[in-house]
This record gives C-alpha cells, sequence and structure tokens, in this order.
C-alpha cells in the first residue's frame, strides 16, 4: 500500500516537471551565443551568470569547447549578463530584454586583463534574430497600453477591451474588409497568413485555448488586459514545439509581481450626454416636426410624433491591478524572493 503511494507520488511529481518544461517552451525566452576573446578565438568553460532586474531570479551556465552557451526557460524581462574566466576582464551586459517566445543572441568579447576588473555595457537584446528560423512580431506591454483600444472591433464582445485586436499590427494578418467572411466580425475572425477563421494556434502562458465550439475565439475567454504583459505573433516557419495551426501562433503571457510595485486602475465610461446626435438627426427632425404640424396633433386628441433623442448609452466598467513583493513590516521581507499580482 504504501509504495503504491510512493510510486503515485512519484508519477504525479514527473508529470509536474513535464508540465512545466513544456509550457516554458511557449510562454518563456531563450538566450544564446559565444564567448570569445578579443583575437576572436573562442572562450571555453567561462562562466555565465544571469540575474532578473525585476525579480533577482539567477540563472547559470558555461560555455562550450567552441564558447557558445545557451540558456532557456527565461521569465520576460531584463537581465545583466555577467560573465567570467580567468585571466579575462569580467563583462558585464546590463538591461539585456528577454522577449517571449524569442532567442535573444547576444555574443560577449572578453578583454585580458584581472578577473577583479570589469567592462560593463548596457545593452539589449538585438532586433533580429540569428538562432532561430521564426518570423513574428512581439507586441509589447507598453503598446498594449498605451496605444488606443477598440471597444466595438472583436465581432462577439462588443464593449470588451480585447488585448488580441493588436495582432493586427503584425504584418501578414487578415481581417474585416480583406478576406472576413463578415465585414463587422473583427479580430474574431481574423486571419494570419493566409489561414483560416479561428486556425490560428492560441497559447496563453504556454497552454493551448482551443475550444470545442469555436475553436480558438481567444476574445471570449481572454484576461483582462492588465493582466497581459505582452505576446508575440508567429507568422512563418514556427519551431516543431508549435501546433494545431494553419496560419499563425498567438502566444500571450500573464504578469507576475516583481520588486518594485507597480500596477494601473481604469474605468470604461459611457453617456449619451458625451455623444454626438446621429448625422441624420436633423432631417428627420425636421420631418417628424412637419408632419406634426400638417396633421394638428395636441398630444390629446391627436398625439404628437416625439422628436428623436440620442439613444441611451450608460456604461460604467472599472479595476484594476496591483503587483510587487510581499513584505510584512518587522517579520518578513520578500524583496528577490517572494511576490503577488492581483
Amino acid at each position: 500500500m504504501r509504495c503504491g503511494r510512493l510510486i503515485g507520488l512519484g508519477l504525479v511529481v514527473l508529470w509536474l516537471l513535464m508540465l512545466g518544461s513544456a509550457v516554458a517552451q511557449s510562454d518563456r525566452g531563450t538566450i544564446a551565443g559565444t564567448v570569445m576573446d578579443s583575437t576572436g578565438a573562442a572562450v571555453a568553460g567561462a562562466s555565465v551568470t544571469l540575474k532578473s532586474v525585476e525579480t533577482g531570479s539567477v540563472y547559470k551556465t558555461v560555455s562550450s569547447s567552441s564558447g557558445g552557451y545557451r540558456v532557456s526557460d527565461l521569465a520576460i524581462g531584463h537581465y545583466d549578463v555577467t560573465v567570467e574566466s580567468s585571466g579575462f576582464k569580467t563583462s558585464v551586459q546590463q538591461g539585456v530584454e528577454i522577449q517571449i517566445s524569442t532567442v535573444a543572441s547576444l555574443n560577449v568579447t572578453l578583454q585580458p586583463g584581472d578577473v577583479k576588473e570589469s567592462v560593463t555595457v548596457l545593452s539589449d537584446a538585438p532586433t533580429i534574430q540569428t538562432d532561430s528560423s521564426d518570423v513574428g512580431t512581439v507586441v509589447e506591454d507598453k503598446q498594449i497600453h498605451d496605444l488606443p483600444l477598440s471597444l466595438g472591433a472583436t465581432g462577439q464582445s462588443g464593449g470588451v477591451r480585447s488585448p488580441e485586436q493588436f495582432i493586427f499590427l503584425t504584418p501578414g494578418t487578415a481581417g474585416p474588409g480583406t478576406n472576413s467572411d463578415h465585414s463587422s466580425a473583427g479580430v474574431f475572425e481574423s486571419k494570419l497568413s493566409g489561414g483560416q477563421n479561428f486556425g490560428s494556434e492560441i497559447l496563453l502562458d504556454g497552454a493551448s485555448v482551443q475550444r470545442s465550439d469555436s475553436g480558438t475565439a481567444f476574445d471570449q475567454t481572454a484576461p483582462s488586459v492588465e493582466a497581459l504583459t505582452e505576446f508575440k505573433v508567429t507568422t512563418s516557419t514556427p519551431s516543431a514545439q508549435f501546433g494545431h495551426t494553419s496560419g499563425g501562433v498567438e502566444s500571450f503571457t500573464t504578469k507576475s509581481g516583481a520588486n518594485r510595485y507597480h500596477g494601473s486602475v481604469f474605468e470604461l465610461f459611457h453617456n449619451e450626454a458625451l455623444n454626438a446626435f446621429p448625422w441624420n438627426t436633423d432631417f428627420a427632425n425636421s420631418q417628424i416636426a412637419q408632419t406634426n404640424l400638417l396633421s394638428g396633433c395636441n398630444n390629446t386628441t391627436i398625439p404628437c410624433t416625439a422628436l428623436n433623442r440620442k439613444p441611451r448609452d450608460r456604461q460604467n466598467d472599472f479595476g484594476g491591478a496591483l503587483g510587487g513583493p510581499i513584505r510584512i513590516p518587522h517579520f518578513y521581507d520578500g524583496h528577490d524572493k517572494t511576490f503577488f499580482f492581483f
């Protein structure tokens, strides 16, 4: 009995490890490159350390005999990359950006000197990928929250802010007015790279959101815009880890807590007092007034037709988000260790 429980527990742990590995393939990033000396020769056995600027997480590896290194399964964000090797100055690359489902290429050249000396460079990951074959576009957090977000363009969820609308920033994306079956369908019937309606694969934190009733209609079940940090639209030659697509892949990732408190608040406010009259209101009202005059209406024996007014339009939807380190005064400081996000 006890042996059976241990076997069952072992299978559960193994399944969780496999699940974590599979999920990490889609909603995280990778960094790869070569460590060289000033002559261009490979430096083997160099220590490569990555430290997350946002959470303090540390990842380590060692360069191979050819000087190459690769670190996968990185949470998206910015990292300080430190490379050390005996006989060379320490190289520190600050602010290297890791994006979702993207391989950042970073080659490091070490200068001769004492390892206690360091050369610090402010850098970002190159915009051109050289370590993977896929072609796509990353829509970042700033774009999601700073660009105008139409409320009536999803085709299914009018009045809802759908971050998926930003897929139209990606070359190769088609929607209403091009080859959609319905002109008002919006992002609900978008197509990637010539694919079919609902033919794209959509992933949220690495898990597919395929539905039996409506395929990949993400705007029906998507989390709040406040909960998403960035996403990538892969339009060509995705790697073998992806499937279920006749067009492209949309990979979204949610926010998490970090060492700095961050958040946002919003309200969707509608009221007809702020709306303009429909373009044909004046003409329609003049026709109604003329009809009332000719009929001699007085609202007693002969009722008068009411003039057109603005249609009622009232909405107050509000919310927000907050994340940061968990701190309990005089008891616990979660900096670099424990975080929350709501």
